[in-house]
């Protein structure tokens, strides 16, 4: 178990997880999940995204929780805000034992303004770079509230993130529709399937198909499925 959640890219789960109505000029949606290997719980994430006329905030946290945290105990923050579905600022934390990683961006006309400071082993190493944007790639959680907004009229396409000096074009498309049952209750679904290629820091080596359900009629997460070489992982609503 420990070796397959090593593999296991905690943050870019999150990144998933947001889907929000499209028809509201407010929107304020906030939820758990639990992740689970086979059934055994090892994360816990909070999310909660909230918009007012276009201005949006996103913050998550994630944890380790149960016997995985007695081996790796993990702990990661997050949070961006965005206007008229643009990226303006991003947050990133990441804490791992004697590692830990923290992003700060600023989204600019055509261009990022990036910090990125690194401590491992004692050492601290501190990073700050522009990065040309004229093709408006967005931060992780905006780009994932961008496309599940557009669910409902746009069936397949790709997400266009900007993480860790690096941009990517993630593609992502509704597979089929689905009635889910979970903890008792039945979802109506879009099955989306999503291939992420992203490199970060400690923990975060994305690989693998994942697939997320969602909620036709509200476009809210139900549950995730992450597919690895050595198995699954499964993330669903509290």
């Amino acid at each position: 178990m420990y070796d397959l959640f090593m593999r296991f890219k905690l943050s870019f789960l999150m990144v998933f997880l947001v889907f929000v109505s499209a028809f509201s000029k407010e929107i304020h949606f906030s939820s758990c999940y639990k992740g689970y290997y086979f059934f055994i719980p090892v994360i816990k994430n909070c999310i909660s995204y909230d918009e007012i006329d276009g201005r949006g905030r996103f913050t998550t946290h994630v944890n380790t929780i149960g016997i995985l945290k007695v081996f790796k105990d993990i702990k990661y923050l997050g949070v961006s805000i965005s206007k008229n579905n643009m990226s303006k600022k991003f947050f990133f934390s990441q804490k791992e034992k004697d590692f830990s990683v923290e992003y700060w961006y600023e989204f600019l006309e055509g261009k990022i303004l990036t910090k990125k400071t690194v401590k491992k082993n004692g050492k601290i190493k501190r990073i700050t770079k522009v990065v040309d944007n004229k093709e408006n790639y967005l931060d992780p959680f905006t780009a994932s509230v961008v496309m599940f907004k557009s669910l409902k009229n746009k069936k397949q396409g790709f997400l266009k993130i900007f993480f860790n000096g690096k941009k990517y074009k993630i593609p992502y498309r509704i597979s089929s529709q689905e009635r889910l049952r979970l903890n008792g209750k039945y979802y109506s679904c879009y099955v989306i399937e999503i291939k992420p290629k992203i490199k970060g820091e400690g923990l975060i080596k994305t690989k693998g198909k994942w697939i997320v359900w969602a909620e036709k009629t509200t476009g809210f997460p139900v549950k995730v499925k992450a597919v690895f070489d050595k198995g699954i992982i499964y993330l669903n609503k509290e």
